[in-house]
């Protein structure tokens, strides 16, 4: 089995403790628009620390790419 070095996290929680993790590099972050964590304030505040590519998508696209990865 190969070491993986990639990870998809899903839901408010998982996101909020990588997000305040100094331990991941996060390449990036894709947020639903008009889902719970786009309106949430600490998710919000913590996206605002990374310098990561940040991506709002609708909730379409959202699913589409997101399918399958959980």
């Amino acid at each position: 089995m190969k070491n993986r070095t990639e990870y998809s996290v899903y839901g408010l929680n998982n996101a909020i403790s990588i997000l305040s993790s100094k331990k991941y590099i996060i390449n990036s972050i894709i947020v639903m628009n008009g889902s719970i964590a786009e309106s949430n304030s600490q998710i919000q505040n913590l996206i605002k620390d990374q310098k990561s590519q940040l991506a709002f998508l609708n909730k379409k696209d959202f699913l589409i790419k997101c399918k399958n990865k959980h």
